[in-house]
């Protein structure tokens, strides 16, 4: 196998592994402790909280791929985050007011 095809499968096991810890199908710590002799891949370095633009990342992967119900769920997922980011901030604003 040359590096370019082996490139191309490590980018495939991060992005498959990407989605299913974005959509809670694994967790971090089990991936980690996986015995899948493909590795702990992930395309992005904050694991624990992936920023909206890795998550479009892996939309964009599962949409090259045309595979449109994991983009789907992803977006779902984006959309969710944004809407807790919101309800933090305006919880921490209330917060903050008080003394």
């Amino acid at each position: 196998m040359n590096q370019y095809q082996n490139d191309l499968e490590m980018l495939d096991v991060s992005m498959h592994n990407a989605y299913r810890v974005l959509t809670n199908k694994i967790s971090i710590k089990r991936l980690i402790n996986s015995s899948d002799d493909q590795g702990m891949w992930l395309p992005y370095a904050d694991i624990f909280n992936p920023s909206n633009k890795d998550i479009d990342s892996v939309i964009e992967y599962y949409c090259d791929l045309e595979e449109y119900e994991k983009c789907a769920e992803l977006v779902k997922i984006k959309e969710y985050r944004k809407t807790q980011a919101k309800i933090d901030r305006i919880n921490n604003s209330k917060l903050g007011g008080i003394k």
